[in-house]
């Protein structure tokens, strides 16, 4: 293009809308709005965008920049290229997109004839120039300049949490509070952006609707799904994605607000609080236990007692089978021939499960044994990690083996969702 600078004051000019790039930036869609045509071409543009003005060298840092941190796939084949002064350079819009594509919309109707230039509309761009901008720089200038008209919520954290990831590989101990304040956010709401880009990818969908129930959820449902994650976390337990898409798709079935479903995600989160702290407090030794909470214990050992009992008796009965020659040369546990698929209810599976339950009931006996004294803490202690290592060797060994077609259609998958 010609050599336009010459015409213009400093830093700040009027040149075709065409020289001006176009990258990734935090807004992602622009769009312009009806009394911004008629007022363009009857008032003129009433304030300048902002362009980086960048050298070839500093326009291929500034790509390369750019998509590392937004992940983009810009090369300098995107930019167009100016002369200023007799100087090679790429003008980047940095900020300023509506009005520069509202130009653009209104030389497309000029050149088709169904608008004219006016006095105040000469249909070129007034711009200021920041000559040698880095990418950082532009974006801290745009999270800024789009308070005054923000972006859908989860598209700015989307892009707000690839800046901070960006900057985190350069410096590691930059805090949440240390770069809300470099984009002009809050603590708070960066803590809201972390917890939104801490769902998985298909639950971050809901909120465009992009699902396959055409489910469109509003930003702060999810976060309180987030809110929700952390604090199963918090207890010791996990909330697969499963069970996110279970809660999400009964926030919509059920028409729930953010304010509602927040409520249903703070009371299930405190049933689980009161649930756990009365499991931890049932043999809580500091504790002097209440009348009920020692017939609790009472019930609970009578039963386990029980439950340990027919186990061990149920091993005894398939060893006397074993030893009695039963099962003839088959080995009763299917384990021997990989040919041999095994059912639900096959001793091997029944003895797995079982080795499972000894994994977390002998730590418990073992508890309760040291605080009481008796002289078997040390032998199921030991019995621990013996537990641990057979109940491991089998889940590998049934890992390898056929399953059976009615295993299939009768052992349902496991998902932890909300009970009612």
């Amino acid at each position: 293009m010609d050599d336009i600078a010459a015409k213009q004051a400093d830093r700040e000019v009027r040149l075709p809308p065409e020289a001006i790039s176009v990258l990734t930036q935090v807004r992602e869609e622009i769009t312009i709005t009806e009394d911004l045509l008629p007022s363009t071409l009857s008032k003129g543009q009433i304030a300048p965008g902002t362009c980086a003005a960048l050298t070839p060298h500093q326009a291929g840092r500034y790509v390369l920049q750019l998509n590392d941190i937004f992940r983009a796939s810009h090369t300098m084949q995107d930019l167009t290229r100016v002369l200023l002064d007799g100087k090679q350079y790429y003008l980047v819009l940095v900020f300023g997109h509506r009005r520069h594509a509202t130009v653009l919309h209104i030389n497309n109707l000029v050149a088709l004839g169904t608008a004219s230039p006016t006095d105040q509309y000469d249909g070129l761009f007034w711009v200021r120039l920041r000559f040698g901008l880095t990418a950082e720089e532009a974006i801290e200038l745009q999270f800024n300049e789009n308070r005054h008209s923000v972006p859908p919520p989860h598209v700015e954290a989307k892009k707000a949490w690839g800046y901070y990831r960006y900057l985190q590989r350069g410096n590691p101990a930059v805090t949440h509070g240390e770069f809300a304040r470099r984009i002009g956010r809050t603590t708070d709401w960066m803590r809201n952006t972390m917890r939104f880009c801490s769902l998985p990818q298909k639950i971050q969908g809901f909120v465009d609707g992009d699902n396959k129930y055409g489910a469109k959820l509003p930003y702060g449902v999810l976060l309180h799904l987030a809110r929700l994650a952390e604090g199963m976390l918090e207890l010791g337990l996990e909330l697969p994605e499963e069970g996110q898409e279970y809660w999400l798709i009964t926030a919509f079935t059920e028409q729930l607000d953010t304010v509602a479903f927040g409520k249903k995600v703070s009371n299930y989160l405190e049933d689980k609080r009161r649930e756990q702290r009365g499991q931890l407090s049932l043999f809580d030794p500091s504790q002097t236990p209440s009348g009920q909470q020692r017939h609790m214990r009472g019930v609970v050992s009578k039963n386990l007692t029980h439950m340990m009992w027919v186990q061990n008796s149920w091993v005894d009965d398939v060893n006397r089978l074993v030893q009695g020659g039963a099962f003839g040369d088959h080995n009763p546990l299917d384990l021997l021939s990989g040919e041999n698929p095994l059912s639900p209810g096959s001793p091997a599976r029944v003895l797995a499960a079982r080795l499972r339950q000894f994994e977390i009931l002998l730590p418990i006996f073992a508890s309760l044994a040291r605080r009481d004294g008796l002289g078997s803490a040390d032998e199921l202690e030991a019995g621990i990690p013996l537990v641990a290592a057979m109940s491991a060797a089998l889940e590998e060994i049934l890992a390898r083996q056929p399953v059976t077609r009615q295993e299939h259609a009768s052992t349902p998958q496991q998902t932890l969702v909300p009970a009612e």
